[in-house]
């Protein structure tokens, strides 16, 4: 086994055996919620760790070195966003503070729905099982909202035919929130039409196995679907696929304030380009301060800091894309 593995199989077994704790009256979920978060950011690194050691096809430990590298390799793709994310909040919580019992037991139900990303993904990805007993821990979901979830659930693991996009109207994502059914985590998603004006009655509703970014303008594949709750039928919309979709005139307004006119269109070869390339506005300043920005605004490629603490010219962003990407 290589070492990085034997390191995170440690690990979870410090973890599981802390949750395992629960089973004693003695012990309080909060005393619990404390040993956990102070080994949540070892499991997390050491898992960057193994990403980074698998892309370079080496058996890494995790140590001064290797993880302050590991962390900077899976800003660079997207499928460790939620890696990276997590990483970020456990951070905060580790580094500035100690939680007293109540906010670790507070902290642990915010990023519980991230141990259970986690936990699947080093089993997809690397065929390893971790935190097997995470659902001892209890997280006092209202039973009657469980059930619409799971219900969902059970919609969302259903397969469906695989459908063109290209003629769907774009959608505006303005929020996601994580649900858990069962040992997969689901998401809750909040679209409005990509109109120049909308209101808060123009939102709907969707769900999905599919984590996309929230501010988002996509095209969406959504089949409308009923479930039965408590005997009555209730309509869910169930997205299946997305595809990144930026309005035009979106673009030729942004383009305006570089002092550029331009007039681009959905057929021309740079859209296209671009709606490949994966945007992200990054507001939180845990995740800003993890690329060392002190200063805003910053730009990051490929996540790199090429630019921060000041509003770059068109000339200036055209000349490091031409340098980042030739």
């Amino acid at each position: 086994m290589p070492k990085i593995d034997e390191r995170i199989c440690d690990i979870d077994k410090t973890i599981c055996q802390n949750i395992d704790l629960i089973d004693f009256e003695t012990v309080s979920r909060a005393l619990v919620s404390q040993n956990l978060l102070s080994q949540s950011r070892n499991l997390v690194e050491h898992v960057a760790v193994k990403a980074y050691a698998d892309a370079k096809g080496e058996d890494l430990e995790a140590d001064w070195e290797t993880i302050p590298a590991a962390t900077e390799y899976i800003k660079h793709h997207n499928k460790f966003q939620f890696l990276r994310k997590f990483h970020n909040f456990l951070q905060e919580s580790k580094s500035h503070y100690t939680p007293d019992g109540e906010g670790a037991e507070r902290l642990v139900l915010k990023y519980y729905k991230f141990y259970m990303i986690l936990r699947n993904f080093v089993k997809q990805e690397y065929q390893m099982d971790i935190l097997h007993n995470l659902e001892k821990f209890p997280i006092n979901t209202d039973h009657a909202v469980q059930e619409y979830h799971d219900k969902i659930a059970e919609r969302l693991e259903l397969r469906r035919e695989i459908r063109d996009l290209t003629h769907n109207p774009r959608m505006y994502v303005h929020k996601v929130v994580p649900f858990v059914s069962g040992e997969a985590v689901y998401y809750e998603i909040v679209l409005t039409p990509a109109y120049d004006t909308t209101s808060k009655f123009d939102r709907f509703v969707c769900y999905s196995k599919i984590m996309i970014p929230s501010h988002y303008s996509a095209k969406m594949d959504i089949y409308y679907e009923t479930i039965e709750v408590n005997g009555r039928k209730m309509p869910v919309n169930i997205l299946t696929d997305f595809m990144v979709s930026i309005r035009p005139c979106e673009l030729n307004n942004f383009a305006k304030i570089f002092g550029d006119d331009i007039k681009m269109s959905p057929s021309h070869s740079e859209y296209i380009g671009m709606m490949d390339t994966t945007i992200e506005h990054i507001k939180d300043w845990g995740e800003i301060a993890s690329y060392g920005v002190m200063t805003t605004p910053a730009l990051v490629i490929d996540g790199k800091v090429v630019s921060f603490g000041k509003v770059l010219k068109k000339d200036e962003v055209v000349k490091i894309l031409k340098e980042v990407r030739g």
